[in-house]
């Protein structure tokens, strides 16, 4: 069976996610960067249009250095979708996590995100500038949301019978 092109997929199928303002603004900002580096000018100053001009500052020097460590660093391709789009993919989103979880005191679960990004031995530098970057924002009145938590397993022990 062949699917045309014109096949109007049902809503829930898409991945049209809905960032808060300060999740979509390092989003664009991480996915500018990646385009070009020469466009942190443009990153700073729609910083600056959102909170004051010392915590833009701060965020996006923490912005580049973290964007630096992670090209740098990374040892797979960092995928990275165009600016300005819904979707996110999940090194976006493993980003977001990690900045949320330093920010609100989840070390043991930021240092996985960073292991899984980052197969190297950069975890400290690369916590503690997404902490520095998710405090500049947080100082500006935007704040990034902690990680969910995992599902965990019931605590009652479950007895499974041999079959052979």
């Amino acid at each position: 069976m062949m699917l045309s092109k014109n096949v109007d997929y049902p809503s829930n199928s898409r991945d049209d996610t809905q960032f808060c303002k300060p999740e979509s603004l390092l989003l664009d900002g991480f996915r500018l960067w990646s385009q070009s580096p020469q466009n942190m000018a443009y990153i700073r100053r729609r910083l600056a249009a959102e909170m004051n001009e010392g915590s833009a500052e701060r965020a996006a020097k923490a912005m580049k250095l973290l964007a630096h460590v992670i090209g740098v660093h990374a040892r797979r391709t960092f995928y990275l979708m165009h600016p300005g789009s819904t979707g996110a993919t999940a090194d976006e989103r493993a980003l977001l996590a990690m900045i949320g979880a330093v920010l609100h005191g989840r070390r043991g679960h930021a240092n996985a995100i960073a292991q899984w990004l980052l197969p190297t031995d950069c975890h400290g530098t690369v916590l503690a500038v997404a902490g520095e970057l998710g405090r500049a924002l947080k100082a500006g009145g935007l704040e990034i949301s902690a990680p969910r938590l995992a599902a965990r397993p019931h605590p009652q022990s479950i007895a499974i019978r041999r079959v052979a």
